[in-house]
């Protein structure tokens, strides 16, 4: 059967809910049609902008009747500059300055034409440090010392680094040279403080961090005698909070970077009872198993793509019994926990969202599951 709509064909819609990712649902007939910047309750015209075999996708051109929950944008960039701190911004808004002064052009992905690709600022918004990494083309066009008299009128910049990019892929995650300042910035989120370099994964929203390592605190529900198991460990930020309630923290990182920082963390608040591995989860957690023994909570802190095959049938396999899932994706969240609930016997007991980027459809999950005696 044909779809009833045609691309860049203009049709009046009823927005019935939300899709994850933010888009708003609306039907034609029984036919879905998913609606960017649509709202539960709007009515909107809006223009067909793509048609695969089973559903249409539409941009809302005009609100026509607003829903209930509709409210305005805080601010005309939106959501661009609410999503950076004040810091941020004025860093932002001053190296766009010193770019126009020394005549460096933006790169352009089309053409691959142009120098300045990418602006990275890391704060400890709880220590008041920065940390600016500048990502550019080939070459080197423009005048440290310069760059370094412009960043360092911020009293909160620790730490200058620079990073090229010679491919094609808009990324950050680039080795870099440091160019003032220490090679890394503190954090502190509760009663622990964290060393932060230019590649190592930190959540960017810490105030909410508090909140999400918390919840994986409450959820890991330990006594004091459990071996702990923290894959995808990152800095050590979840491991490291669970120590004090734990006999001991076992981490995996495929970043070496990160796992640096994992152990200088550990010693900086001193714990002696973490221990932190640079590897690939599925292909070393059977290594850390024979060395460590078998877990009673496994703490995952996956990529938005979830558990990779491997690892996911190894703590299968490992069979703790307790499994603390913190997930960026709730899709994969919900793929993965099936998985370890149809093949390994464990049971979705408890699941709780967590709000890490206000005004955006991202959102954290932490989830309990629990394996079923046999």
């Amino acid at each position: 059967m044909a779809a009833p709509v045609q691309r860049d064909q203009e049709l009046e819609l009823t927005i019935d809910s939300l899709a994850y990712g933010g888009n708003g649902v609306a039907r034609l007939d029984g036919f879905v049609v998913f609606v960017r910047r649509g709202l539960p309750g709007d009515t909107v015209r809006a223009r067909v902008t793509k048609v695969p075999r089973r559903h249409a996708e539409a941009l809302a051109t005009e609100v026509i009747a607003s829903g209930p929950q509709r409210v305005d944008a805080p601010c005309e960039h939106y959501p661009a500059c609410w999503l950076s701190s004040e810091t941020g911004n004025r860093i932002r808004n001053r190296i766009a300055a010193w770019a126009r002064e020394e005549r460096l052009q933006a790169y352009d992905q089309g053409t691959q034409e142009g120098y300045l690709r990418h602006l990275v600022v890391r704060e400890g918004r709880n220590t008041g440090q920065a940390l600016v990494q500048l990502v550019t083309a080939r070459g080197e066009r423009f005048d440290r010392e310069r760059l370094i008299e412009v960043l360092t009128e911020f009293p909160e910049v620790r730490s200058i680094h620079w990073s090229v990019n010679r491919g094609v892929a808009e990324v950050t995650n680039l080795p870099t040279e440091l160019l003032w300042g220490d090679e890394a910035i503190e954090e502190q989120i509760g009663e622990l403080r964290f060393r932060v370099r230019p590649n190592a994964f930190l959540q960017t929203n810490t105030e909410m961090a508090a909140q999400l390592y918390a919840l994986a605190r409450e959820f890991a529900g330990l006594t004091g005698g459990e071996t702990v198991y923290d894959l995808y460990c990152g800095i050590g930020t979840i491991g490291l909070s669970l120590a004090a309630s734990a006999l001991t923290v076992w981490g995996i990182e495929i970043s070496e970077e990160s796992v640096a920082c994992a152990i200088e963390n550990t010693e900086l608040n001193g714990i002696g009872n973490a221990a932190f591995y640079a590897g690939n989860v599925g292909e070393v957690l059977e290594e850390l198993r024979s060395r460590a023994g078998d877990p009673d909570v496994v703490v995952v802190d996956p990529p938005r793509a979830g558990l990779a095959g491997k690892a996911l049938r190894r703590l299968g396999e490992i069979g703790a019994p307790r499994v603390v899932y913190v997930s960026c994706n709730p899709t994969t969240l919900a793929s993965d926990a099936k998985r370890l609930a149809d093949d390994y016997g464990y049971r979705l007991v408890r699941a709780k969202p967590v709000d890490m980027f206000p005004h955006t459809p991202h959102v954290e999950c932490v989830a309990l599951l629990e394996r079923v005696p046999s």
